[in-house]
């Protein structure tokens, strides 16, 4: 065997590795994708029930005879007709603070009622949406540590123009 031979047979091995290495690489991006899009359906399926609990609160503060300004109105108006079907981590923060602040102009008006303090579904509310905050912290999370995963093979340097040729696109961390 002669040098060229050799060097071309050690390029070519080189490049089967590599060849293999962009095939684990864009699997990693694929199993991460995936993981980000349940992530999202999950935190849909939590503001669904956040959205749910929120709407039978304000039933309930309406029975007591609360009366609401033109902010608490809009608030409502916009918390039910809120899409929970997430397609981006923009609408998902958008989603969270409204339903978040609706909730804090909720409690706020509820201290004004003694009667729907003691109520037994106003802590009802207030606990399921106390559980529901607890499990769009967890999924978001989670949502975080497969952002990092895909960040991390979307930015690797060797195959970073075949990833971006191939359409995998920044992701957003959620807070």
């Amino acid at each position: 065997m002669d040098g060229l031979t050799i060097f071309l047979l050690c390029l070519l091995c080189l490049a089967f590795v590599y060849v293999v290495m962009l095939c684990v690489c864009f699997a990693c991006l694929f199993t991460f994708r995936a993981r980000l899009e349940k992530r999202l359906v999950a935190m849909s399926v939590v503001y669904s029930e956040m959205r749910d609990v929120l709407l039978s609160w304000k039933e309930l503060l309406e029975r007591e005879g609360c009366r609401w300004d033109e902010k608490m109105t809009n608030a409502g108006a916009q918390i039910a007709s809120l899409r929970t079907e997430l397609k981006s981590e923009h609408e998902s923060l958008s989603a969270y603070e409204l339903l978040s602040g609706y909730e804090k102009e909720l409690k706020r008006l509820s201290r004004g009622f003694p009667a729907v303090l003691k109520d037994e579904d106003y802590l009802a509310y207030s606990d399921t949406f106390g559980d529901l905050d607890a499990s769009h912290r967890r999924v978001v999370a989670l949502y975080n540590g497969d952002q990092n995963g895909y960040e991390y093979w979307r930015k690797s340097i060797p195959f970073r123009p075949f990833t971006l040729l191939a359409g995998f696109r920044k992701r957003e961390r959620l807070s």
